[in-house]
């Protein structure tokens, strides 16, 4: 797109008439293209809305009268990225995707990895972590801390209009909570209740889902539970952070 497509009649001798026809419906009518008078013809400028036009040539001298079978015009797109991956954020264990979306003929994807910031990049590989490195969405799985900051770009090829980078997009990896129960008793009778504390590091604002013996206990949310005669079993809690997302649940806490 954008340069310069030539067509040539191999019928050149002196004293003949040339002139170049276009189609725009594969063939059904023609037009004459006005100037187009000699053996060849120079499409300048040429568009990606010119793609799959038709020419030909009707020449016209002493005992001459004919036309060429039609050449087609083929205008390669140039490769143009139309969305760019964008940051993610993750808790440890998560999976997360980064996609990135193109316009172009023939195209290619080859996603890369950057620990340094977007200094240097490396050709990631499908592996145990990472799936779909030669597609339009790369899948990071088993996300770790270890990947804070990790940077994501596609390389973007298309044939024969060459290559475009996508811009960088970072994986922000959030440190999962730890949460623990404690209780200032386990041993329950009718006139002795337990109050059991969930204490959650780091400090942060969270909400706490209780359970009782893998039954979720409705209507309790606070980061403390008033265990009563009735509630002999397995306590744990899911305490998940507002700020993050990202969550843990307590080891079980048995009251008897």
């Amino acid at each position: 797109e954008g340069l310069t497509a030539n067509f040539t009649s191999n019928a050149s001798v002196a004293g003949m008439n040339y002139q170049w026809q276009l189609s725009t419906n594969n063939g059904s009518s023609w037009i004459d293209i006005t100037g187009a008078n000699t053996a060849n013809l120079s499409l300048s400028s040429v568009t990606a809305s010119m793609n799959g036009n038709l020419y030909r040539v009707h020449i016209t001298g002493p005992c001459t009268d004919l036309t060429s079978n039609a050449a087609t015009l083929s205008a390669n797109l140039p490769v143009s990225i139309t969305s760019q991956p964008v940051a993610a954020s993750a808790c440890n264990g998560d999976t997360k995707q980064f996609s990135v979306q193109a316009s172009g003929l023939s195209i290619t994807y080859q996603w890369q990895l950057s620990t340094d910031g977007g200094n240097t990049w490396t050709d990631i590989t499908n592996n145990s972590t990472y799936n779909g490195s030669s597609t339009s969405t790369l899948t990071v799985g088993s996300v770790n801390q270890a990947m804070n900051g990790n940077r994501y770009r596609a390389i973007v090829s298309g044939i024969p209009c060459g290559t475009v980078n996508s811009a960088g997009a970072t994986l922000y990896v959030n440190a999962n909570p730890d949460v623990s129960l404690s209780a200032s008793t386990t041993a329950l009778n009718p006139s002795i209740k337990a109050i059991v504390t969930a204490t959650a590091t780091p400090a942060g604002n969270y909400t706490y889902d209780w359970y009782k013996n893998n039954i979720l206990l409705t209507g309790v949310d606070g980061s403390t539970y008033e265990a009563g005669i009735d509630d002999v079993g397995d306590l744990k809690v899911i305490a998940r952070n507002q700020a993050t997302g990202c969550a843990d649940t307590s080891a079980a806490l048995r009251i008897t």
